[in-house]
């Protein structure tokens, strides 16, 4: 899997933004994506639950939380 490094440096770039603009509800928001393809579904949800705060009309991020509160996704 070649694709793994690139979810491990988009972690860190959105973490670099994040620290900078905790707010930054788009950076949340991939930051959770990159972490649950990455097979950290817990960490994943603390950031979309984020982005969903800074961001109600985020569907998407409204989906996944519900998703990974209610059930666990089989790998």
């Amino acid at each position: 899997h070649g694709g793994l490094g690139q979810f491990n440096e988009a972690i860190a770039v959105y973490e670099r933004v994040l620290a900078l603009k905790p707010d930054h509800a788009e950076a949340c928001h991939n930051l959770a994506t990159a972490l649950l393809q990455m097979s950290r579904p817990d960490e994943a949800l603390v950031y979309y639950q984020r982005a969903f705060s800074l961001n109600p009309q985020n569907k998407t991020a409204q989906h996944l939380i519900a998703s990974l509160q209610g059930e666990t996704i089989p790998e």
